[in-house]
This record gives C-alpha cells, sequence and structure tokens, in this order.
C-alpha cells in the first residue's frame, strides 16, 4: 500500500477513472503527482487561474487541507497560517514554518505582477519558489490572468489549475507542465491530467477566504485611488511650475 508521505507507485492509479489510492482512500489522480513530484526532488509549484467567482481560491485551500489533514502533510493547515495575501508574510511561511508544509499565495495579479518584474518582492520570489523544492514545500500560486502573474511563477510552476464548464459549474482543468531538462523555462509540454470537482473546504476556509478577499480588494482600490492622486498633484506642481517660468520668462524679455 502506498504511504501518504512517499511515492505513488502506478500500481495504485487508475488511470481510467482518474484516481490514485493513497493509504488505502481514493484520491483525484492528481494528488499522486504531487506527491511524485516531491519524491522526485522537483519543485512542486502549482498555479491556479480563473475569472472573480470561478472558486479557484476554494479549491486552492481544499487541495491544501487534503494534502494536510488526509495526506499527512506536517501540522494542521489553517487559513491563517497558510493562506497569505501580503508578499513577505507569505516568504517568512515558507522560510520559519517548517518542511512539508503548504503554503498559498493569493492575488498575485496584484501582489506579483509581472509588470513589477524588476520590483525587489518579485525578484525575491524566485529565490523562495527554490527554497521551496529543498523544504519539499508545495506552493499554490492564485491569480486571474497568467500573463499578469510574476514572471518566475509562469516558468516554473509544474501544475496548473483552469476552471471549465461555466461559472457555476466549479470544476478544473488540470495540467502537468512538464519542462525540458535543457531549457526548463521557456520549452514545455502542457499534459492534460483530468478534470477536477472539488468538493469546497471546511467552512472556516471559505467565511476567512471571503472576508480576506473582501478587505484585499478595498485595501488595493485605496491604494490605487491615493497612487492616481498623487500622481495628479505632482502633474499640478509640474504644470504649475512650467507656467510660473513661463511668467518669469515673459517678465526678462
Amino acid at each position: 500500500m502506498t504511504s501518504s508521505l512517499g511515492r505513488v507507485s502506478k500500481e495504485d492509479m487508475d488511470l481510467e477513472r482518474n484516481v490514485c489510492y493513497i493509504d488505502g482512500e481514493e484520491y483525484p489522480l492528481f494528488y499522486a503527482k504531487v506527491l511524485n513530484i516531491i519524491c522526485d526532488e522537483e519543485q512542486p509549484v502549482l498555479y491556479f487561474l480563473g475569472k472573480p467567482g470561478s472558486g479557484k481560491s476554494y479549491a486552492a485551500a481544499k487541495l491544501g487541507y487534503d494534502l494536510h489533514d488526509k495526506l499527512g502533510f506536517n501540522g494542521e493547515f489553517t487559513p491563517e497560517k497558510n493562506i497569505h495575501y501580503d508578499n513577505l508574510e507569505f516568504f517568512e511561511a515558507v522560510r520559519y514554518n517548517g518542511r512539508r508544509k503548504v503554503q498559498v499565495k493569493e492575488e498575485v495579479d496584484k501582489s506579483l505582477n509581472s509588470l513589477d518584474y524588476n520590483q525587489l518582492e518579485n525578484r525575491k520570489n524566485g529565490n523562495v519558489i527554490s527554497l521551496s523544492r529543498i523544504l519539499e514545500i508545495p506552493l499554490i500560486y492564485v491569480g486571474q490572468f497568467m500573463n499578469r502573474g510574476d514572471k518566475d511563477i509562469k516558468d516554473l510552476h509544474t501544475l496548473r489549475f483552469v476552471p471549465t464548464g461555466g461559472s457555476n459549474s466549479y470544476a478544473f482543468e488540470v495540467y502537468y507542465i512538464d519542462r525540458k531538462e535543457d531549457d526548463p523555462r521557456n520549452e514545455y509540454d502542457k499534459k492534460f491530467l483530468q478534470v477536477w470537482k472539488p468538493s469546497k473546504p471546511p467552512k472556516k476556509f471559505c467565511n476567512y477566504l471571503d472576508e480576506k478577499d473582501e478587505q484585499w480588494k478595498l485595501d488595493s482600490l485605496e491604494e490605487d485611488i491615493e497612487e492616481v492622486r498623487a500622481d495628479r498633484e505632482d502633474e499640478d506642481e509640474t504644470e504649475s511650475k512650467e507656467d510660473m517660468k513661463e511668467v518669469v520668462e515673459k517678465i526678462s524679455s
């Protein structure tokens, strides 16, 4: 029988039904892929994509919860310790919370945006991904659009989850990103694994995510308003200086 902390053998996979058996229990087939990625000393980086309301945050939390509660990852998976919106909080959790503890990073479109690649937090995210392999930590990133997420997430994720079947279906196509050894960042085969229809995580996760998501969006909008306001003030100040310069030049002439 396959151990919950070890490699899942082919004998414990039912490819026709897209399930695997771990410690005698049935799970979606890709759960075996997550464990085997870790056992192969690869980087367990998972990327959930989808528009608002697709259920991607619930699904990411459900996966993290199952890996801890059912498959024997270290410690309890909780919203407060394992789901993060702030980049520094996420980095610290990966470094200091211990081995084999799933960490989820929400809202990467905003906090780890591809347009901000030269920003310090974006550049350090690549180091965090490398460290996750050493500590056997599955990293789960959650965002809306592939082209908006941090470059290292796009280049290095190994499993991709994409909503399918409409806004009310709460189902995800799961893909394994098989990267070429000589060029792991730019060349890969996207291999379809299965359609996953997860149940929702425990209610405390749903409540936490709903509250944090609303507060995060309100705070982000407030930051955007402040940035626009500051930018306009700079423009007004620049225009005022230019107007004063014209006046001085006229007086001087």
